[in-house]
């Protein structure tokens, strides 16, 4: 038999011998391992992990029984006699007490129909310390002894038993953030633009719902000028990870203006070759995201007149002070396009251009 088994053997023999000195013809104490009234003399405290420390009080249950009464009023002692502990385990126990009420039944007295039991006084305080090694149903036996000078029976076992399991790893690993938005740039009128964009998602090896959140969000309100924006996703260990992107909010241009050949104010501002290269050239925009150019085939020649076509036309470079770009009026076709200089999507400066195949098309006259 094993150490442990031997000194709980011993252990329950005292317990025997005790109770057949006693014979059940006294009041009784048994041990209530919930504290409450309802006597449990075992408990199962579930899974603990290696070298885990439990404390654990121990209430003790009066019940009137037999012939023989306390007495109402006095409180009970009671000790640790004995206990048990697995290998590698340990328990530290301070001894607890029961207050018997007042209204006890006196000595000589039959007790109340239907059984009296009350649990008062001081629970002991167990403090139990887990063996290190994983195992399961692994118990701690104790023997406490009430005052035998009190008129109770006074052997009382308690048994806890615990699973001793590997010990989780801490979370240590942060979320991981995919779909970061790319950066933005805007225009504004003002002083300032709202901005949206989608919020990125995380995932987590142990926390399946992230928290992610960017600062600023979302819908708020950006200055002119370049800000950033950090999304955070937290997982619920508090492990973190971050990243950024930028918001750029540019002012729109007021006074942009064609350069030549399309600053004569007519419409057409231009009648073309068909085929040709047309040097276009915008003022007004130093600074800033560069303008793009749309071209767009109209139903007529005119300011006003309805698209039924719409092309890329290509991006205007900063060169010696102006934005240029070579119009290639071959990717076109012959008619009236509308040529619109936009920033971040907002149209700048446009111009009408009539292309013809006509060797002969020339530029009208300028005004003066």
């Amino acid at each position: 038999m094993s150490p442990v088994g031997v000194r709980r053997a011993a252990a329950l023999g005292l317990v025997l011998a005790l109770s057949v000195s006693a014979i059940a013809t006294a009041d009784t104490i048994v041990a209530d391992g919930d504290a409450v009234s309802g006597a449990q003399p075992a408990v199962h405290l579930g899974d603990v992990a290696p070298g885990q420390v439990v404390p654990l009080d121990v209430a003790f249950e009066l019940t009137c029984e037999g012939a023989s009464r306390v007495v109402a009023g006095t409180s009970i002692a009671v000790t640790l006699l004995d206990k048990t502990e697995p290998s590698d385990g340990s328990a530290t126990v301070e001894d607890g007490r029961v207050d018997v009420p007042g209204t006890w039944p006196a000595p000589g007295t039959d007790c109340p129909a239907g059984g009296l039991s009350i649990v008062a006084g001081t629970p002991a305080r167990l403090v139990l310390t887990a063996p290190t090694t994983v195992a399961t149903d692994l118990e701690f036996v104790f023997l406490f002894l009430a005052d035998p000078g009190t008129g109770v029976t006074n052997n009382i076992v308690f048994t806890a038993t615990v699973n001793v399991v590997e010990a989780p790893h801490p979370d240590t690993t942060a979320p991981v953030l995919s779909g970061m938005p790319a950066d933005v740039t805007v225009s504004t009128a003002g002083s300032s633009a709202i901005v949206t964009w989608t919020d990125p998602v995380a995932t987590d090896d142990t926390d399946p719902s992230p928290v992610v959140a960017c600062d600023p969000a979302s819908g708020s309100s950006f200055p002119l000028g370049t800000s950033t924006v950090r999304c955070t996703a937290t997982d619920a260990s508090g492990n973190a990870a971050s990243a950024t992107f930028q918001v750029t909010v540019w002012q729109l241009p007021t006074g942009a203006t064609w350069g030549s050949p399309l600053d004569t104010g007519a419409v057409p501002a231009l009648v073309g070759q068909l085929g040709r290269t047309v040097p276009l050239k915008l003022h007004g925009l130093a600074g800033g995201e560069a303008p793009s150019l749309v071209a767009e085939r109209l139903e007529a020649c005119a300011a006003d007149s309805p698209a039924r076509e719409t092309r890329p036309a290509g991006t205007f470079d900063w060169t010696d002070g102006a934005w240029r770009l070579q119009l290639r009026t071959g990717d076109l076709g012959a008619g009236c396009w509308r040529l619109v200089a936009t920033r971040a999507g907002v149209p700048v400066a446009t111009a009408v251009v009539l292309l013809v195949p006509d060797a002969a098309a020339k530029e009208p006259a300028r005004r003066r």
